[in-house]
């Protein structure tokens, strides 16, 4: 089974997160393949650089990225959404691939379940 999570989830809503972190843990225990990750919205904050600066949030990003490393879970952010928050898609991390509305329709698609927090 294919699972794909979207995050919409402000950086500071810490609990959304944890519970991601629980989430992906969880199904990978279970065996069930987690597609992506896909940040939107007030998300795509987290994919930043400059998410570095702020030691009180930099937690969040490094949940994700940690997240990609131990289970090889591909990071995506919306373009679209980045520049409706004023985010250059220099400043995005590379670990997250830039994305669009398309490539989340074509992911929301082909899963079996969505999870959007």
């Amino acid at each position: 089974m294919e699972l794909l999570i979207i995050i919409k989830s402000s950086p500071c809503n810490s609990l959304s997160h944890q519970t991601v972190n629980f989430i992906v843990n969880r199904a990978y225990e279970d065996k069930l393949e987690i597609k992506g990750i896909f940040f939107r919205l007030d998300a795509v904050s987290i994919t930043s650089l400059e998410m570095e600066k702020r030691s009180d949030l930099y937690g969040i990003q490094t949940l994700y990225t940690e997240l990609k490393d131990k289970f090889g879970i591909s990071l995506f952010v919306c373009g679209g959404d980045l520049q409706e928050k004023g985010i250059s898609v220099d400043s995005v991390r590379s670990e997250f691939t830039l994305s669009g509305n398309a490539e989340l329709s074509m992911m929301i698609a082909s899963c079996d379940k969505v999870l959007e927090l």
